[in-house]
């Protein structure tokens, strides 16, 4: 993996999701650079192995022979130890985690909540125990008291104990707990008396509930929505995050959850219980659904289901599939367009032929929102198609830039430098250099000038 250019990593995960695309979740797990292989017994192991070092052989990527490990019944992966009896924490977090010493600033102790969050759910009410602690990230509230002191300690008892999370008996009945991601899109025009949509959105499968809402709602059938709607198919909640709305903050809706053991977390600089995701997804969402009703300014609220079902039955970038198969484990069912038949009543053919353009609508719509988040992504980006032999300037980090100008201070020092041969174009955005005596990993477009 190309180390120090903008977006290696995400552009490498995406190579090896790619190149193991039919592979993932059935046998192979990959993160970056760390591959995990596992089957069920030792012939269907030796197997699967083959198969996945003649992807890489294929791909022409090399794995490292003193870093891999082969037939092991237990291993280290991300942080946890993996084996026949279920997960565990790996035992030298746990050295740390034992000898973490009382935190003295803000930064240690958002040292100390990173690590102990990346291993909440070893953590029984973990929410409670490390909320004197999570306070204390707020401004200007750093103060360590007895409180923080009793926290502090029942956090290293509770994750040093080594608890292991069992590995689920697929074979029997068992009950998954699911995470919901809460937000409303307002001030849509009218349709049925609907002006808004709640958005409800499963943080592990990334399946969708949109449920139109009145101008008047209130928190009594916003539980009700969400009841109706999601909790009469997936259960009660292991935890719910939104904003903090009147709504989400009420005494009614603290103590209606609370009563459920659904646990609340509310979106805001000090809290880390949400995450930069769910609020690409809202966003992502937010702009769907509003092509969508735009094109149906007086009949989105009817054609709302329709929207739902294409969003959960597109694939998902982050989670490789469709919603609707990493919830239900299959694939969605397949809807035939309907063809135009004299012979059909007049009610089915126009129920039929509604269902189609409302289908191409919201479609479209997504391509739309899809669309223009791009160019919003892209609005200060530059089209520039460098040649091979082409010189340029290119700007390098603080770190780099001592490989071709060695400076004591660098604070004054020259960004771009150069200049430097282009020795090939790798991808459509990425280019390969001659950089001194040395050849440079691809360089963005972004970090190029042209050479006067």
């Amino acid at each position: 993996m190309s180390f120090g250019l903008t977006n290696a990593p995400a552009t490498f995960q995406s190579l090896m999701n790619h190149i193991f695309q039919g592979l993932l979740r059935k046998f192979v797990l990959v993160f970056f650079d760390d591959i995990l292989v596992y089957s069920l017994d030792w012939s269907s192991h030796l197997q699967h192995l083959v198969t996945v070092l003649q992807v890489l052989q294929k791909e022409q990527l090399f794995a490292k022979l003193s870093k891999c490990s082969f037939g092991a019944t237990n291993i280290d992966y991300l942080g946890h130890t993996i084996s026949n009896d279920g997960i565990a924490m790996e035992k030298d977090k746990i050295c740390v985690v034992n000898d973490w010493p009382k935190p003295t600033s803000l930064k240690l102790l958002g040292g100390f909540l990173g690590l102990i969050g990346y291993y909440r759910q070893f953590i029984r009410n973990y929410a409670s125990l490390a909320a004197p602690l999570t306070d204390m990230l707020k401004k200007d509230n750093f103060k360590w008291t007895t409180t923080a002191e009793e926290a502090f300690a029942k956090l290293k008892v509770a994750l040093t104990s080594s608890p292991i999370l069992a590995l689920p008996n697929f074979t029997q009945p068992f009950t998954l707990e699911t995470y919901a991601y809460m937000d409303f899109i307002i001030g849509l025009p009218p349709s049925q008396a609907f002006t808004a949509i709640m958005v409800i959105v499963d943080r592990l499968s990334k399946f969708g509930h949109f449920i139109p809402m009145r101008y008047d709602f209130n928190n009594k059938q916003v539980a009700n929505a969400f009841i109706n709607n999601v909790v009469k198919l997936h259960g009660i909640p292991k935890s719910i995050v939104s904003d903090r709305d009147k709504i989400f903050m009420s005494s009614f809706w603290k103590q209606l959850w609370k009563l459920q053991g659904t646990t609340l977390a509310m979106s805001s600089t000090y809290h880390p219980q949400t995450d930069g995701q769910s609020e690409v997804l809202n966003k992502n969402l937010e702009m769907y659904l509003r092509c969508f009703s735009f094109n149906n300014p007086s009949q989105w609220s009817k054609l709302l289901p329709w929207a739902q079902y294409w969003y959960n039955t597109s694939q998902h970038s982050s989670i490789g599939m469709p919603p609707y198969k990493a919830l239900y484990g299959r694939n969605p069912p397949t809807l035939i367009k309907y063809q135009l038949d004299a012979h059909d009543s007049p009610t089915v053919q126009a129920n039929l032929l509604q269902r189609d353009k409302v289908l191409e609508q919201v479609k479209l719509s997504l391509l739309r929102a899809q669309n223009y988040m791009k160019q919003y992504a892209n609005k200060k980006g530059r089209s520039i198609d460098f040649q091979v032999g082409d010189l340029v300037l290119v700007k390098l980090q603080p770190n780099k830039q001592q490989m071709v100008a060695k400076r004591l201070n660098q604070k004054l020092g020259l960004k771009y430098f150069g200049h430097f041969s282009i020795l090939a174009k790798v991808g459509t955005i990425a280019y390969r250099l001659q950089l001194l005596k040395m050849v440079a990993a691809p360089s963005r477009l972004c970090l190029m000038k042209t050479c006067m």
